[in-house]
């Protein structure tokens, strides 16, 4: 910012300044970012929600059949 002898911006006349106009251009790429995102965001939450159940059943698929393995090697060590 360059000031004159009169302590004015160079090349700017009065009122040609509104204070805080920048922080709403700001404000609204933010929420226009924001609202470009949101479709994606919201998908991959539902992708996340799909993972973690998947891992979940096939955690419980796993570990029913080798309770039931291990259960009759158990039983076969022991005879032994």
């Amino acid at each position: 910012m360059v000031l004159d002898n009169q302590f004015q911006m160079a090349g700017v006349t009065d009122g040609s300044i509104v204070f805080g106009e920048k922080k709403k251009d700001a404000r609204s790429l933010v929420r226009d970012h924001v609202d470009e995102l949101r479709p994606a965001v919201a998908e991959l939450a539902q992708l996340e929600s799909n993972v973690q159940l998947n891992w979940w059943d096939m955690r419980n698929r796993f570990q029913n059949v080798c309770n039931k393995q291990g259960g009759k090697e158990g039983k076969e060590k022991r005879r032994e």
